[in-house]
């Protein structure tokens, strides 16, 4: 990693318009494109196209993805650990973006690459290829991309914006593709035909690849240049210093059960709109329930920054967690009546805006208070016990959806015929249709109330500005340094006033 082909393209002290817009807000996409596809429909592939709700009696789609959480925990912790300790001119989370880009290709690939073989052979399959994207692949690619906004930049002006944009790159670009695109275009072309999403699987890593690497080489870790803090030599010192901050433990328990819960909705929405809302793989149901129920997204946007700066991260994602239990209410109010599910869904997106692209900038605010107290950086650590725990409730979430469809055996899957192409769907039963809302939105209704609360006993951002201040003085930065160019702020000066004199000078950015 030394060679200077491994540079960053971005040398600037401060952040710059290029490294936002490629690092930030287009290289995310690549990733997360694979990942949210393999983990939105995945599951549909081994229900629909492999027929496996029936193996084991119906508790195989439960039991082994609870299982691969023992090796992601492994993974998970190692990762963090060896982030913690690695050291390059570039970084120590950086490198492990670029090493992880073609693992995850691969195991993309391979996870729906199932042969045609005896049931058994086809589990094995399933395991090995399912643990080596999740558990290994998305583990190691994961750890490192969250750590980009809190390694990118100590002053909050800055972080800020890079939550917002890294979370756009997800929500809007690579969400966007996967909860419209595939409903509408993907899924009812390909059907239950094996070669066809074996095509597509191809065809979207080939698009995530460049994406992977822009990501990677217009990003910088400033912050790892700048401290003088250590890493504790032990691990258990490192989980000792990370617990022993309350911020940090609420953080990492309502960040993740958020992204647990919306995961599960995210798995199910394709099943609630086939069984609950429409006829099978009409492509229409779903893609009216994200864009429409993703409007306020866009246009919550347009607001969410400046109302966190004036309100705060934390008093902003609590109120629209309110919000979004709400709308979740609202949909529940009458699960199969389309108007009233938009309606809901209008709601809770919008309450979901604050959790979803500014929240996670507080974690670097909790890093760097926990340097500020401790001396002590513990970056791969806090993300790793970040991951273990998103990788834990993922889990449960989706295999306890996989159990509700299959335990009962009430689960019908639709049949292919090779002849025609035509996939059949069946009707399924109360019962199915029943978890299946609760998977969509009451799962929702009680979590977002929940985690609203938690929010209130999380209180970092009452003394950043002092821990800042003192943090760059320990480092040297000078926080007044002169911009470049391209980011200087826009400054209205007024009439007869001398551009000297700060305190009549107005940053407008």
């Amino acid at each position: 990693m030394s060679s200077s082909a491994f540079s960053s393209l971005t040398d600037k002290d401060r952040v710059t318009r290029r490294e936002r817009v490629f690092g930030y807000l287009l290289g995310p996409v690549g990733g997360m494109l694979i990942n949210m596809a393999v983990g939105s429909y995945l599951i549909v592939y081994y229900t629909d196209v492999l027929d496996l709700t029936p193996a084991w009696g119906g508790l195989f789609l439960t039991v082994f993805p609870l299982a691969s959480k023992l090796v992601s925990i492994v993974t998970t912790v190692w990762v963090g650990r060896v982030i913690d300790r690695t050291s390059t001119p570039h970084g120590k989370a950086r490198p492990w973006l670029l090493l992880a880009t073609p693992l995850m290709i691969v195991s993309a690939i391979l996870a729906v690459a199932v042969p045609n073989a005896p049931t058994v052979v086809q589990l094995i399959w399933v395991v090995f290829t399912y643990c080596l994207f999740t558990d290994i692949a998305f583990a190691v690619w994961g750890t490192a991309h969250n750590l980009m906004v809190p390694l990118a930049s100590r002053r909050p002006e800055e972080r800020g914006p890079l939550a917002v944009l890294t979370n756009m790159s997800t929500v809007m670009f690579a969400a966007t593709v996967v909860s419209l695109v595939f409903p509408l275009v993907v899924l009812p072309a390909i059907g239950a035909d094996k070669t066809a999403w074996l095509t597509m699987m191809v065809i979207l890593t080939a698009v995530a690849l460049p994406l992977m690497l822009m990501q990677y080489y217009f990003t910088r870790e400033r912050v790892s240049e700048q401290t003088t803090a250590s890493e504790p030599e032990k691990l258990k010192d490192q989980y000792k210093i990370l617990f022993s901050s309350r911020d940090f433990v609420i953080y990492v328990a309502v960040s993740t059960l958020y992204v647990a819960t919306m995961g599960v909705r995210a798995v199910s929405i394709v099943y609630y709109s086939n069984y609950v809302l429409g006829s099978y793989n009409d492509g229409i149901t779903p893609t009216l329930i994200q864009a429409v129920g993703g409007l306020p997204i866009g246009l919550g946007l347009l607001f969410v920054w400046p109302l966190a700066k004036r309100f705060g991260k934390r008093n902003l994602t609590a109120v629209g967690l309110l919000l979004a239990f709400v709308g979740s209410l609202v949909t529940l109010a009458a699960p199969s009546s389309l108007p009233v599910v938009l309606t809901g869904q209008v709601i809770m997106n919008l309450g979901t805006v604050p959790a979803a692209f500014v929240f996670n900038a507080l974690l670097g605010d909790i890093l760097d208070h926990i340097e500020w107290k401790t001396n002590r950086r513990v970056d791969g650590a806090a993300v790793g016990v970040w991951n273990v725990a998103l990788a834990v409730l993922t889990a449960l979430g989706t295999a306890t959806f996989t159990f509700l469809l299959g335990a009962s055996g009430e689960y019908r899957a639709p049949s292919f015929d090779a002849s025609t192409g035509v996939t059949t769907g069946f009707e399924q039963t109360s019962a199915v249709q029943g978890a299946i809302v609760f998977s969509f939105a009451g799962l929702g209704a009680v979590m977002f109330a929940l985690l609203a609360v938690a929010l209130f006993f999380v209180k970092v951002e009452r003394d950043l500005p002092r821990i800042q201040a003192d943090l760059a003085r320990r480092s040297g930065d000078k926080q007044e340094e002169p911009l470049s160019p391209e980011d200087e702020p826009l400054r209205v000066v007024p009439e007869n006033t001398s551009v000297d004199s700060p305190e009549r000078t107005i940053d407008a950015r």
